[in-house]
């Protein structure tokens, strides 16, 4: 089975008690995944054929390569296959803004259906999902993902 975990960095692996990193090279300055949240997230990947699709908005700074290489160097065992899209329109204000992000990984799917057959979207913005569907996975930003939304994942994923 083809499996993909939608990825958010920012309250899912980055969270109150990450790090600074100033900026290095062509990397700019970012908070490093916490060590709990990427155990939570290498327990999924450990224990499911799960893949990473990133759906933060570091993928506006960020290619698919430097995601995963930042994922590599905070211990992350997930490989990186793909980011969503990044949709964006005129606001009624005249500005533009970006769509919600769940409408972001509804193109994804629809762009990319032989690389999935269960998906799992982790976030703590609401707009990634739907607060009742079983494939959203809603974390908070102060804890990020933790081994017991780990659990769940992995059983939703893993489920006949």
């Amino acid at each position: 089975m083809k499996q993909v975990l939608f990825l958010d960095m920012d309250g899912v692996l980055v969270t109150d008690l990450s790090r600074w990193r100033p900026a290095v090279g062509r990397y700019p300055a970012r908070h490093e995944p916490t060590p709990i949240n990427v155990a939570a997230l290498n327990k999924i990947a450990a224990a499911t054929t799960v893949q990473a699709v990133i759906s933060s908005s570091w993928r506006r700074f960020f290619s698919v390569e430097q995601m995963q290489a930042i994922l590599d160097e905070a211990g992350c065992v997930i490989t990186v296959i793909g980011e969503t899209p990044l949709l964006e329109q005129i606001q009624a204000s005249g500005l533009w803004g970006a769509r919600r992000r769940i409408d972001e990984i509804k193109e994804w799917l629809a762009l990319n259906p032989d690389k999935w057959d269960r998906y799992v979207v982790v976030d703590d913005d609401p707009d990634a999902g739907k607060p009742d569907a079983p494939w959203f996975f809603q974390t908070e930003f102060s804890q990020g993902l933790t081994s017991e939304m780990a659990d769940e994942i992995i059983a939703y994923l893993e489920a006949k």
